[in-house]
């Protein structure tokens, strides 16, 4: 399963998953418990797991609309989608398992992927990729 670590995801800091949406606030929030209140994010289970051990799996991302926190996933599930002609259908999004993340654990797990040079943006046109 694309190299994921045995332990299960169940172990990251739970979320108390309340989401949260009021007329000030029209953003969906999650309560973290590393983090507090923050904005929602989603990422594959790859890159969740990598959280666990401070380690990534790659960070893939095709902003769409100027969302602040797009949709993100891993090397080898940029690889599995190409292989499916290239657009996320519903057996590679299953494959993904996309998790809930809190915008500050996106900017984590973004920021190990940066620092490894395992950072990609597809809707950059400068960069090659």
């Amino acid at each position: 399963m694309c190299g994921a670590p045995s332990r299960r995801f169940a172990a990251l800091p739970r979320p108390s998953i309340r989401l949260a949406s009021t007329p000030m606030d029209r953003d969906e929030t999650v309560d973290c418990g590393a983090h507090g209140r923050q904005a929602i994010s989603f990422v594959c289970t790859h890159i969740a797991h990598g959280l666990l051990d401070g380690t990534t799996p790659g960070f893939v991302i095709a902003p769409e609309d100027d969302h602040l926190l797009p949709l993100g996933w891993c090397d080898q599930c940029e690889a599995m989608v190409q292989e499916f002609g290239g657009d996320w259908n519903d057996e590679a999004t299953r494959r993904a398992e996309f998790k809930l993340l809190c915008a500050l654990c996106y900017v984590e797990a973004k920021g190990i992927a940066i620092s490894a040079g395992r950072f990609r943006n597809l809707g950059d046109p400068t960069a090659s990729h």
